[in-house]
């Protein structure tokens, strides 16, 4: 579907303002309910595919939030202007008067919503504190993707739109991003929990991750990201540690150390050590004993 549009263009490169400007662009609308009163609803949905000449220079009627799906482009208000790109989720708040479009040289593809309504307006003042402008990097397109099905298969459903909308300002305020880094702390200390009882045994990662019903790509990025090392480095490191302990403080020797912290070769245990502390077990006994 192509849409005419009769837009007043300016760019900071180029003072001269362009006017009436006829078919600027392909704007594909999923969605549009702006003639719908109620207490919250997106107005609009729609995509626009890359064009050099996307551009727009305007009030907002409405809360507007793009997701780029690829390309870049550009928003400027207020004497600043904010870069956007591939991946970006970008808020605009309604009633600002401000320009935004597509990078001549590599314009983006992107997913658009309008949003209005007295319910919206109280969750940008709420999780967003009234803030113009937000842009988010690296968000994903599986809300924007599944909103658009929802559309296709069920309709307009405004307990779902609604959800849709907590779920966008949460991100935008950064507090679903701060919930999913609790989320995966929390579970990042079970997972170490786990790791600390296995300090006499080998540590399977698939059973680790069968253990938390989750994939074990999944465990070892959750716990890298709190620990900054991965689970199998932690355990090596957990085990040496004790090795020190073993050889400093009982007569235990190297095979028997080696064999109650799991390790099934005592010649892979001391080359494991000499990596870690620079010795031999036994020449660190010598150095460290009383």
């Amino acid at each position: 579907m192509c849409y005419y549009y009769i837009a007043t263009m300016k760019r900071p490169d180029n003072n001269a303002e362009v006017t009436n400007l006829e078919k600027v662009f392909d704007d594909t609308i999923y969605l549009n309910l702006l003639e719908k009163n109620t207490c919250g609803y997106i107005t609009q949905y729609g995509r626009v595919q890359p064009c050099p000449e996307y551009a727009m220079n305007r009030r907002l009627s409405r809360h507007l939030i793009d997701y780029i799906v690829s390309g870049s482009g550009y928003v400027e208000y207020d004497g600043r202007e904010y870069q956007v790109r591939e991946g970006d989720l970008v808020y605009m708040r309604k009633g600002l008067t401000l320009c935004y479009g597509a990078d001549q040289n590599d314009p983006y593809d992107k997913l658009w919503i309008g949003a209005d309504g007295p319910v919206v307006d109280a969750m940008a003042e709420l999780y967003l504190g009234g803030r113009d402008i937000v842009v988010i990097h690296g968000y994903s397109i599986e809300l924007f993707t599944k909103l658009k099905n929802e559309f296709n298969t069920i309709g307009y459903d405004e307990r779902v739109i609604m959800h849709t909308l907590l779920n966008l300002f949460l991100t935008l305020g950064g507090v679903e991003e701060q919930r999913e880094y609790n989320k995966h702390s929390e579970l990042a200390v079970k997972i170490k929990n786990y790791i600390d009882r296995r300090i006499n045994e080998r540590l399977s990662l698939d059973e680790a991750a069968e253990y938390f019903h989750i994939s074990k790509r999944h465990l070892i990025r959750v716990f890298k990201e709190r620990f900054e090392m991965t689970p199998g480095a932690y355990h090596n490191l957990l085990r040496l540690e004790t090795a020190t302990h073993y050889l400093t403080n009982t007569k235990r020797s190297v095979g028997e150390i080696a064999a109650a912290l799991g390790y099934c070769d005592q010649s892979f245990f001391s080359t494991a050590f000499k990596k870690q502390y620079g010795v031999y077990p036994l020449a660190y006994r010598a150095q460290n004993s009383n």
